[in-house]
């Protein structure tokens, strides 16, 4: 398995690409109050997703503040993901 394969299957990875499906916008800090995950996990997941291409940060005035939004791909992947879980529920 590669890289990605390893953090796609890692619980973290799929909340990351649901909360921010399909257009949403978030900085780094929500998004790991809204997975309850560390901060510095957090960010070690977003870093994977953004090598891969599936997410990219939005300029901000504040070059502190990291917003980040799913690009096609990263949407796609969500999309499929989300349908897997369907698939998995009976929905």
């Amino acid at each position: 398995m590669n890289e990605l394969e390893n953090v796609i299957l890692h619980k973290a990875i799929p909340i990351i690409l649901d909360i921010l499906y399909p257009d949403k916008v978030k900085i780094q800090s929500v998004i790991a109050k809204e997975t309850n995950i560390t901060y510095s996990h957090t960010c070690k997941c977003l870093s994977i997703l953004q090598k891969n291409n599936m997410i990219e940060n939005i300029e901000s005035e504040d070059a502190r503040i990291k917003q980040i939004k799913l690009t096609e791909s990263g949407k796609e992947m969500a999309k499929s993901l989300i349908q897997l879980k369907c698939l998995i529920r009976g929905e």
